[in-house]
């Protein structure tokens, strides 16, 4: 006993107990571990006494052992098992740390088999769980990349959803937050997929809103919300948007010189050069001149601005 010579031990006494639990240790630390040895002589030893000191230590070692071999062998299930069994008996921290890297490196060899048979959510379920085991984990590019378009596709599904259902509520009623929500989830989505005929779509009646909006504005000749649906217009559609250049050009000096400076740059240069001069605070008359080019000096020598 002394010398742990355990085979000499328990050729004189089969039921002693220390020798049947060393032993068990033993054919853990081989290079290739006898799990199921040291199962035989740890069963055997608790069947005798399930209070042995060392009894739980050395199970919980064995547990280790067998749930490394099940990981590696790709069932993680019966590792997993093991594991929880093992922690129960107070498994070291050092053990516990090799299992749960065999583990993750199990799950990264499932995520890579779900890919190659094009199961592109089950790979990420199986890459998230490697590094639920181990967080320092450097998954495979593919399994990233994989990640990362289900991850927008995922994205662009949800903005799809919103985007629907805030058009569906500014057809309902167009009023302002509404119309600034329907907006705003426009661009979301276009910053995901420009391409996407649901955006089209959405735009479309979204342009047939601002369009209402901005044809009642006018009639109420409330401009300072016309500003605002027209800027949203013209963001969308600039050709929707022309309807109401037109328009405005037809309308008298005196009314367009009210126009927020965002509606008036759109207007024809031939109209803006109609406006009447305005007087400011200190009585000096400021005339528009429309965005152009002009000369300046004479002849040969004159440069074009």
């Amino acid at each position: 006993v002394q010398q742990h010579q355990w085979d000499d031990v328990l050729a004189i006494d089969a039921q002693h107990i220390p020798a049947l639990i060393g032993r068990a240790k033993e054919r853990l630390a081989l290079a290739t571990p006898d799990v199921e040895g040291a199962f035989a002589d740890l069963t055997l030893a608790e069947q005798l006494e399930p209070s042995a000191p060392r009894l739980n230590e050395v199970k919980s070692i064995g547990y280790a052992m067998r749930a490394i071999a099940a990981a590696r062998d790709g069932d993680t299930s019966a590792s997993e098992a093991d594991l929880t069994a093992a922690e129960q008996l107070g498994l070291n921290d050092t053990y516990t740390t090799r299992i749960k890297e065999a583990l993750a490196e199990a799950y990264v060899k499932r995520a890579e088999n779900a890919l190659s048979a094009g199961n592109t959510n089950l790979a990420i379920s199986e890459g998230d769980k490697a590094l639920s085991y181990d967080s320092n984990l450097k998954l495979p590019a593919s399994v990233l990349a994989a990640a990362e378009e289900l991850a927008k596709a995922r994205a662009e599904e949800a903005a799809v959803a919103d985007l629907n259902r805030l058009v569906d509520s500014c057809e309902r009623d167009p009023s302002d937050a509404n119309r600034d929500a329907a907006f705003s989830a426009v661009k979301k989505l276009a910053s995901l997929n420009g391409n996407s005929s649901a955006l089209a779509t959405a735009k479309t009646r979204l342009i047939s809103i601002l369009v209402a909006r901005c044809r009642d504005s006018l009639s109420q000749q409330s401009y300072a919300s016309f500003e605002v649906d027209y800027g949203l217009l013209s963001t969308l559609d600039m050709q929707a948007a022309s309807e109401f250049t037109d328009w405005l050009a037809n309308l008298p000096a005196s009314v367009l010189v009210n126009l927020p400076a965002s509606v008036l740059a759109n207007l024809p240069a031939s109209v803006l050069a109609n406006f009447p001069p305005i007087t400011n605070s200190i009585d000096m008359k400021l005339k528009l001149i429309p965005a152009g080019t002009f000369s300046r000096g004479q002849g040969s020598r004159g440069q074009g601005f």
